[in-house]
């Protein structure tokens, strides 16, 4: 078993690398096109049936009794509407967006195409206080958060590398050994 543990270390080390790349580097990507898709999927409806509110309401009983049932939440991108992002960033299989717009951005894209809801709400105006403590943290998050998604972009680099190299390390000297 002992000698076995520097290959498992570099197995878990590889799956690390795998699951932290899939999710940053490949999960918005995924997560942005599958959104594309229901958009796409709302105007073709309404181009199709020409009746948007139609599209709306149904989008409205949806969101009010049906969800992805229990064992699905692993598949929800499968559903037509998703449920809530969960709170913990590992809790999604693979990705750290929710592959689902909000039911709220799917009606006021309806709304532009000519839905007319019942319960249709004015968009709200945003106070000047809340716009300029938005801009203040703009400035202030915005480099830091640049600078922390560079700090974790080198970070998985160099990992991959050190995996990489590792597991060329092993393979030649397991080669070496058996000949």
């Amino acid at each position: 078993m002992i000698p076995l543990l520097p290959v498992r270390v570099l197995i878990l080390l590889q799956r690390l690398v795998l699951v932290i790349w899939s999710g940053m580097v490949l999960g918005w990507p995924l997560a942005l096109l599958w959104r594309a898709r229901r958009y796409l999927a709302d105007s073709t409806a309404v181009q199709l049936t020409r009746n948007p509110d139609a599209l709306a309401s149904g989008l409205l009983q949806l969101a009010a009794h049906a969800g992805v049932p229990a064992g699905g939440e692993s598949r929800d991108y499968l559903f037509v509407h998703g449920t809530q992002r969960k709170s913990g960033i590992f809790e999604r299989s693979g990705t750290f967006m929710s592959m689902h717009p909000s039911i709220e951005r799917r009606l006021k894209r309806l709304r532009a195409m000519g839905a007319a809801l019942a319960n249709g709400d004015p968009p709200q105006r945003w106070p000047l206080p809340t716009i300029l403590i938005a801009g203040v943290f703009a400035v202030i998050a915005v480099p830091l958060l640049l600078l922390a998604a560079l700090m974790l972009f080198t970070a998985v680099f160099w990992s991959m590398m050190m995996a990489v190299f590792f597991s060329l390390t092993l393979g030649l000297m397991f080669l070496a050994w058996v000949f």
